[in-house]
């Protein structure tokens, strides 16, 4: 079984109960070759992965303008429901991977 969250957790209908009986419930049906991947970002960590990667582009003079007019220009929400969690990290990141390959190294 492979389910992917298409809706940010805070932003699903339900209650913290029918979540948590949720998350039990898929789970317990992993079984013992299941697997399980968490996503700490943003959560446990309070940072997100991808930002930390960005934010190491260099020169930030150069980067740190064109990052943030890519992130506020665009309007992310008529691209679709998650147009916003997804195609702006990947249009950024791409951005940084064409024009700073050195960014990778660090």
């Amino acid at each position: 079984m492979r389910q992917s969250l298409t809706t940010p957790p805070a932003n699903s209908p339900g209650s913290d109960q029918e979540h948590t009986a949720r998350l039990v419930r898929d789970v317990s049906q992993l079984g013992s070759s299941g697997r399980l991947y968490l996503d700490f970002d943003q959560t446990l960590f309070l940072w997100n992965s991808t930002e930390a990667f960005l934010n190491e582009a260099r020169p930030s003079i150069v980067f740190a303008p064109l990052l943030k007019a890519v992130s506020g220009l665009i309007p992310w929400n008529l691209i679709g429901k998650n147009g916003y969690f997804i195609w702006r990290d990947c249009i950024r990141l791409v951005i940084v991977m064409l024009l700073a390959p050195w960014t990778l190294a660090r």
